[in-house]
């Protein structure tokens, strides 16, 4: 399934809580970001998409909001996506937690805490 096939569907399923696919070489989609663990869950476990693989959660810093980048691949049917979450309230940075459906996302929401400040609820 390509990304552009991804995100259709994800926008089908989750409408407005997904955000334009970007142009580019590696094209990614904001997710609403108290959204992100539910939108994430539905990638991991609908057979479909099958992203039973998190290869990368970063946090990021633009200088006016903090982010998150989350990078997920499926093993089985050999596709990925990128998805982004804003976090505009840098002195209360808070993203739903994805380490109940990644337990390697623990290390990266503790590295990203580390280094940004951004909270991981749950």
């Amino acid at each position: 399934m390509t990304t552009q096939e991804i995100h259709a569907k994800l926008q089908a399923k989750f409408g407005d809580k997904i955000g334009p696919l970007s142009e580019g070489v590696d094209p990614w989609c904001l997710v609403e970001t108290t959204s992100i663990a539910d939108v994430c869950r539905h990638l991991a476990t609908e057979s479909e998409f099958d992203m039973t693989s998190l290869m990368c959660l970063s946090s990021t810093d633009d200088k006016t909001n903090l982010g998150v980048v989350y990078n997920l691949c499926s093993m089985t049917h050999k596709h990925k996506v990128t998805l982004k979450v804003t976090l505009p309230d840098r002195d209360n940075a808070r993203v739903p937690t994805v380490s109940i459906i990644w337990g390697t996302a623990d290390w990266h929401e503790r590295e990203a805490y580390d280094m940004m400040g951004i909270v991981f609820e749950g």
